[in-house]
């Protein structure tokens, strides 16, 4: 998947809160609006397209390979 097609989906997908994803190239692509902001690294090419296929599965193998790194470790805390 290209990087172009993720932003759109990635748009497309957040609708509270803004993400700010650090692309393997990179790119660093904006979505959403407002706060609260969450800053991610994506550092393999194809968590792109397993992202869009299976968001969900794909989510959690790239937290638990390290291919997606999140400031911070409390998600959850940024949602109230």
């Amino acid at each position: 998947m290209s990087e172009k097609a993720f932003a759109v989906l990635l748009s497309r997908l957040v609708q509270v809160g803004r993400i700010v994803a650090t692309l393997p190239t990179g790119r660093v692509v904006r979505a959403g609006q407002s706060v609260p902001e969450i800053l991610v690294a994506i550092s393999d090419d194809s968590l792109l397209r397993r992202l869009s296929l299976a968001p969900d599965l794909a989510f959690g193998e790239a937290q638990m390979d390290g291919t997606m790194n999140f400031e911070g470790d409390d998600l959850r805390a940024r949602f109230p």
